[in-house]
């Protein structure tokens, strides 16, 4: 798989981290510069974490698995991944703007932590579709990054009104490159 499949496969799967750091920053009582950074350390090292165990997990199955399998249960994880969140985005209703004055970095990391299963799930895929760890640790902690603190800044200023289209797009996105992977390297 090349690097510009890999970073927009992880654009789709920060937008879902997206919508739910605009929802909660849209109930920030008061946000300061200190904080974006904390937020967004905390859920990129939660998503770099939570990606290299799906690498970790991949190992023993690698041994059960033939490489031509591995491809298409990869490229069928990316399509139901993408699925899940673009169905999630459509059943979602809008989030209640109240302040919420109790937000810290220990809650950001228990919403981070318990978010990332789909982040896990793309571990294996790429290391079934033999991406490399370290530039998939690098590509992820970057767009996570970038993605979480465009999200409580649009949050913390504009509220959470954009929550369902962004949710779409992530998943549509999913989904689309998960068709061209599974295009390149099952049906060949």
């Amino acid at each position: 798989m090349d690097i510009l499949y890999a970073a927009l496969i992880f654009a789709g799967l920060s937008l879902d981290s997206f919508v739910m750091m605009m929802n909660q920053a849209s109930r920030l009582a008061d946000l300061h510069k200190k904080d974006i950074l904390l937020y967004c350390t905390v859920f990129s090292l939660a998503a770099s974490a939570a990606m290299l165990m799906g690498y970790g997990a991949a190992i023993p199955l690698k041994t059960v698995v033939a490489d031509k399998n591995e491809q298409m249960l990869a490229c069928l994880i990316i399509l139901v991944t993408g699925l899940y969140i673009l169905m999630k985005s459509l059943k979602n209703k809008a989030p209640e703007e109240k302040a919420d004055r109790e937000f810290n970095a220990g809650r950001c990391a228990r919403i981070a932590a318990f978010s990332r299963i789909h982040t896990f799930l793309m571990g294996i895929c790429f290391s079934f579709l033999g991406f490399g760890v370290f530039n998939a640790l690098g590509l992820l902690f970057a767009m996570t990054m970038i993605d979480a603190a465009a999200a409580i800044w649009i949050g913390y200023t504009q509220g959470s009104r954009y929550y369902r289209a962004v949710g779409m797009f992530g998943g549509t996105l999913i989904i689309v490159f998960g068709f061209l992977l599974l295009a390149k390297y099952v049906v060949r």
